[in-house]
């Protein structure tokens, strides 16, 4: 309603016995003001993102050349990255280390003794913290496998140990982590006339491996073996091997608790050639594997899985599309079982681009592939399949990176899906243009923290360089009532700034102020309490602050000789656009009048100070029932109610003089 102007409200009496606290009178008064904000959303986890630090941080040191980086990241968070280096002379096995939490690595470390050559190292991380790195190493005479490890919380690693036995050369070593800490580590060994796929184990505790043990049957050629180790301790080894005119994938098991692997099974059909086998098993126990192999036309990218619990795997599937070629597929499998294999294909010529395809917990095929990538003609007459590495979250979010050709140099590049997606983000840049980035490798931790490694060169070395992506997730305001909630950092100004995207592990702290016409109520959802509010941001969060109309002051009742029909008049300050109900309820406990018949009426207008601009509301109420009466002016501002400010008073029956004086007065 308009500034001054009068509103009159009057509610009759009701005939009711014994009636307490009955309200028989009530005033609304309202200054009209514009609407205030309400603001809500849904609280959603986001995708990865930003990668840092931009541009990325070196890892080795400059100088010589560093490459053949991998990555692990363990249950705490703590990641360890591993690389071949070269001192001047020899190649050498180097770490570095950051710790949960923290932004930078450690500086690098030498994991390899010096005076032979080191490379080819492998990672792994077990459920207690412990680190183990694996990488062949020349005697002098052969290539010999050997291992380092340091246990939770220590800074330098074991004195390295030979892992396979000495006299052939041994290479290409894998390594696998149990969730009780048995270590595995496969490679591929001469004999003198073949490569056999051997491994060793080591108990969780024990500072020893096992006598090395073959895996693949002797005769012909195996290679490239690959390990995995499911969460009952079931370990996969597979490789490829040749039958005499065909390579055919291969796989061996071992039982949780057991000390020797099943006898090996093809898992790729005859006929063909097929190669570059990779292996995930999930959080079920259900084991993947792909490889590659020709249809006589095109190299397919195919898969095979096998139940947990099972001895054989299902037929092989295609994965990728027919009509080109497409190369070196990788695998990861998610918490919720969801599988995702990628790959590179081309086009028919110098171009390619990276696929992807989805298969959910349960499913037994694949979805149709999606291309993430552009083709790219790299241009210079070679056939060249880029490296694709695939890593999936706790939560389900799943990063592939790989390299592209941009025309100039090639660029390390990355997209992620988000838990029960469909799609990935559109591929960004890691690696800085402008020099050539190969060799991506990834690493999810159990916060979703995403660590990417590449070798990279910088004109005159190739460095080790990495960028991380930490999780975020959405901090979400609704505000009620009047006021603003901003944070510490500045995220957050609700005003008009009500959601905010947050790094996981960051705190943020949120204050609330109301405005001058409100008080702050408190808040609820994720915070509580009426103070500032530290909110930590492990997941989405939602926080609802609640302002509401602040109470009328200066409050002043001039009753008079406060009885029946003769006016009582109060004055509060009012503020714009807060509506004020004035009710009077009685303790009368004597039997109303008839409903025809009224126990009171009021009216109340709002005037304004000239100069200070300040408003007064007065109000005048008439009572034609004595008793105790308790009077609340309730303020509300966009249907929320604020604090009420109450008045007691009694009124007294009138004598029969004062009522001769107010009929002759109303007269």
């Amino acid at each position: 309603m308009r500034e001054g102007s009068v509103l009159r409200s009057s509610i009759s009496g009701v005939s009711c016995r014994r009636v307490l606290r009955r309200v028989i009178f009530a005033i609304v008064l309202m200054l009209a003001a514009g609407a205030s904000l309400s603001t809500s959303a849904a609280a959603l986890a986001t995708p990865l993102g930003p990668w840092l630090p931009n541009p990325p941080i070196d890892l080795s040191t400059t100088g010589r050349d560093a490459e053949s980086p991998q990555v692990a990241t363990g249950p705490d968070g703590t990641t360890t990255i591993t690389w071949s280096r070269s001192n001047g002379s020899k190649w050498i096995v180097q770490a570095a280390t950051r710790a949960a939490g923290a932004t930078t690595f450690s500086t690098p470390i030498d994991i390899s003794t010096t005076l032979q050559d080191a490379y080819g190292p492998q990672v792994a991380i077990g459920p207690d913290g412990t680190t183990t790195i694996t990488w062949q190493r020349y005697d002098g005479s052969n290539r010999i496998v050997q291992a380092a490890t340091r246990a939770a919380g220590a800074t330098t690693f074991s004195t390295p140990i030979d892992v396979s036995t000495t006299g052939q050369n041994a290479q290409a070593p894998q390594v696998a982590i149990g969730p009780d800490g048995t270590t595995t580590i496969t490679w591929q060994r001469y004999d003198g006339p073949n490569y056999i796929v051997q491994a060793a184990t080591r108990a969780a505790g024990a500072t020893t491996f096992s006598t090395p043990i073959d895996l693949s049957t002797t005769g012909q050629n195996a290679d490239n073996p690959q390990v995995a180790t499911g969460p009952d301790g079931t370990t996969t080894i597979t490789w490829s091997r040749s039958n005499g005119s065909k390579w055919i994938v291969q796989a061996a098991t071992r039982a949780a608790g057991a000390i020797t692997f099943s006898t090996p099974i093809d898992v790729s059909t005859t006929g063909q050639n097929a190669y570059g086998p990779q292996v995930a098993t999930g959080p079920d126990g259900a084991t993947t594997i792909t490889w590659n192999r020709p249809n006589g036309s095109n190299s397919i990218v195919q898969a095979a899985t096998r139940a947990a619990g099972a001895t054989t795997f299902s037929a092989p599937i295609d994965v990728s599309t027919t009509g080109q070629d497409a190369c070196c597929p990788q695998v990861a499998t998610g918490p919720d079982g969801t599988t995702t294999i990628s790959w590179t294909r081309q086009d028919g010529g110098l171009n390619y681009t990276v696929q992807a395809a989805t298969r959910t917990a349960n499913a037994t095929t694949f979805s149709t592939p999606i291309d993430f990538s552009a083709f790219t003609d790299h241009g210079d007459g070679n056939t060249f399949f880029p490296d694709t590495l695939v890593a999936t979250g706790p939560d389900g979010t799943t990063t592939i990176t790989w390299t592209r050709d941009d025309g100039s140099n090639y660029i390390v590049q990355a997209a992620t899906r988000a838990a029960n997606a469909t799609t990935f983000s559109t591929p960004i840049d890691l690696s800085t243009t402008g020099q050539n980035a190969y060799n991506p490798q990834v690493a999810t931790g159990p916060d979703g923290t995403t660590t990417i490694t590449w070798q990279r060169s910088n004109g005159t070395n190739t460095i080790v360089q990495a960028v991380t992506a930490t999780p975020s997730s959405v901090l979400t305001i609704t505000k009620t009532g009047n006021g603003t909630v901003t944070s510490t950092p500045a995220n957050i100004n609700c005003g008009t700034t009500c959601t905010a995207t947050i790094a996981s592990r960051t705190t943020i702290t949120l204050t609330a102020t109301p405005t001058a016409e409100s008080t702050f109520s408190g808040w609820s959802g994720d915070c509580t309490g009426k103070s500032t509010c530290a909110v930590s941001m492990a997941q989405a969060r939602n926080v609802t602050a609640a302002f509401s109309p602040r109470t009328p002051t200066k409050i002043r009742w001039n009753t008079g000789k406060g009885t029946t029909n003769q006016p009582i008049t109060g004055s509060f300050t009012a503020t714009l656009g807060v509506t004020y109900k004035i009710t009077a309820t009685s303790n009368a406990t004597r039997r109303f009048q008839t409903h025809a018949t009224r126990t009171a009426r009021g009216t109340c207008k709002v005037t304004t100070n000239k100069k200070t601009k300040k408003r007064t509301a007065i109000c005048t109420i008439r009572f034609k029932q004595a008793g105790t009466w308790l009077i609340k002016i309730t303020p509300t501002q966009n249907g929320i109610a604020g604090t009420p400010a109450t008045k007691t008073i009694k009124i007294r029956a009138a004598t029969k003089k004062t009522r001769m004086l107010l009929a002759r007065h109303a007269h």
